[in-house]
């Protein structure tokens, strides 16, 4: 399930512990949510149109699929003139807060598996906020979460800014500007792999 953090991210959803997952305006994601989505089910929390898109936690659906009242509303962003309360066009549901992920699996990297490669999120031109994975897809994804390639890289980066940084926030803020690099330099991954941890 896709949104932009700017908008609302896996860390908002931490701090408000369940929210309602409005805004759908596609008829196709409509139907996924009213006739495939039960409570209880498992979700991830995909960024979106950000420097590093990816899976960033995990949610659980909450509710049921009832009325988007976000339509109704001139004043909300995905306000729909067509929708009415009689008959409402648009549904939603309630998504609860399970849990971050150790660290985000990136869209690069989910991209870099074959086994992923049938996944609707990776398929170029896709635009859908909402995906369907497989069991297989989520089992698969949670063991890259577990290996992931990144973690010792990442350690070591921040080790390195560490001689250099003694305030936390400029830390955070050099090492993510770090990995960002890391993430899209993909030609010259190993020799910066390389550089990293000698250090």
């Amino acid at each position: 399930m896709k949104n932009e953090p700017e908008d609302y991210s896996i860390d908002d959803l931490k701090r408000d512990k369940t929210e309602p997952w409005d805004g759908i305006r596609n008829y196709q994601v409509r139907n996924m949510i009213r006739d495939d989505m039960s409570v209880n089910d498992q979700a991830f929390f995909y960024h979106s149109n950000c420097d590093v898109p990816g899976i960033y936690g995990i949610m659980t659906i909450n509710s049921n699929a009832y009325p988007d009242y976000t339509a109704f509303n001139k004043k909300a962003k995905y306000y729909d003139p067509k929708s009415n309360k009689e008959k409402p066009t648009w549904l939603m549901v309630d998504v609860k807060y399970k849990r971050k992920l150790k660290k985000p699996i990136t869209l690069t990297e989910l991209k870099s598996h074959k086994k992923l490669s049938t996944m609707r999120v990776v398929q170029r031109g896709n635009r859908l906020s909402i995906t369907e994975v497989s069991k297989t897809e989520w089992e698969y994804i949670l063991k890259l979460e577990k290996n992931n390639k990144w973690t010792l890289c990442h350690k070591k980066i921040e080790n390195f800014f560490k001689l250099f940084y003694k305030n936390k926030t400029e830390i955070s803020k050099n090492v993510i500007s770090y990995v960002h690099i890391v993430d899209n330099v993909k030609n010259n991954w190993e020799k910066i792999k390389k550089l990293v941890l000698k250090r």
